[in-house]
């Protein structure tokens, strides 16, 4: 108990910390810099300060390679809320889809609302269809998306059924998909709670999947690329 509560401090200080500095960093770029790139890699620096700050965390990234120059639709499994601070050491300039009360959030929120990133409504069909036409709009502009396509957080470790969304997006406007396998997150923080214990934090960006040509080619796409992302992630 003492140790979650001296994490939690130490994580609310680097918030702090950081929502000072990527506010400036906001306030010098937002009224040449539409597309936020250059607030996104200041959460990038500080997603990797604040795994590299953790002593009991390695991180460990493989096949950055794969990811793609311009638009695409990112698709990693989801496993607890420390996987999008690892997605951010990427370093690679994505909008995030993440949860409306997300955005609600002291600190948190704010960062997402300055950062141009994305709400979803869980439960909400109308808002669904926002979200796809705002992630449209990004991806025609050239910006890389990010998707849980699970939808939510999976509480055994083992990769869920992926939801057509980010299939549908990746059809619609011809953009390439590319599935992320993740580990490790689930045993670093689990409901809610820092464990105090050794971990490596594995991420493995796998090779885009041509976006499908179809509509009827959706679920068998989602399929595939549900079955890379498991196989991967029982890999690692």
């Amino acid at each position: 108990m003492f140790f979650t509560v001296l994490i939690g401090l130490y994580t609310l200080l680097l918030f702090l910390v950081f929502f000072l500095i990527t506010l400036f960093v906001w306030c010098l770029t937002a009224w040449w810099d539409r597309q936020r790139r250059v607030y996104h890699y200041s959460l990038c620096c500080w997603s990797r300060a604040y795994v590299f700050l953790m002593p009991m965390w390695r991180l460990r990234v493989e096949g950055r390679e794969n990811l793609p120059a311009g638009a695409c639709v990112l698709t990693p499994n989801h496993q607890s809320f420390l996987d999008i601070v690892v997605l951010f050491c990427l370093f690679y300039p994505f909008k995030w889809v993440a949860r409306s009360e997300l955005f609600r959030l002291p600190l948190f929120g704010w960062i997402l609302r300055l950062g141009g990133y994305v709400s979803i409504q869980r439960g909400s069909s109308t808002d669904a269809v926002r979200m796809l036409e705002d992630c449209g709009r990004l991806l025609e502009a050239g910006v890389p998306v990010l998707l849980f396509p699970e939808g939510t957080r999976s509480k055994s470790g083992v990769v869920g059924r992926f939801k057509a969304g980010a299939f549908l997006l990746s059809a619609q406007h011809g953009v390439p998909i590319v599935p992320i396998a993740m580990r490790g997150a689930l045993e670093a923080v689990h409901n809610g709670r820092v464990r105090a214990r050794r971990v490596v934090l594995r991420v493995r960006v796998l090779p885009a999947v041509p976006a499908p040509t179809t509509v009827d080619l959706v679920q068998p796409t989602r399929q595939a690329v549900e079955n890379i992302v498991r196989e991967a992630v029982e890999g690692l």
